[in-house]
């Protein structure tokens, strides 16, 4: 069984500080991008981040800790996605910005596909031009 580094107090607040702090869904993204915690929670598989984003979000009582945790897994998860190309399916609606969260994943993803596919037509075009 594999070693899973735990996050520590200061990954945790870390997190809380983020979704406190965040006035968008966009600078929540940023906020927990940057945060110490999130090569640890990259790290993790993709099935154990789904597990725990269903049991985290599943809790009726939420702190800013519970929330920050909350969105840091489902960022962990979307930006795994969109590293491999796989489909996750979850329910990003359990938490208010989730939706535009993803969203905002897969647009950047798509949009950097569209730069190399122009980049890439763009050197050939040159080529054609050259020969």
């Amino acid at each position: 069984m594999p070693v899973v580094n735990r996050l520590s107090i200061s990954e945790f607040t870390d997190f809380a500080d983020a979704f406190v702090h965040a006035n968008t869904p966009i600078s929540l993204l940023n906020g927990l991008v940057r945060s110490s915690g999130m090569r640890k929670l990259r790290e993790r598989d993709i099935n154990v981040l789904l597990q725990r984003c269903d049991e985290v979000t599943a809790r009726p009582k939420r702190n800013a800790y519970i929330m920050g945790l909350a969105y840091a897994i489902l960022c962990a998860i979307l930006l795994h996605a969109r590293e491999s190309s796989d489909k996750i399916n979850f329910d990003e609606t359990r938490l208010d910005w989730g939706q535009a969260i993803r969203a905002y994943v897969s647009v950047r993803s798509l949009r950097r596909v569209l730069n190399l596919a122009c980049l890439a037509w763009s050197l050939a075009f040159r080529w054609a031009r050259t020969t």
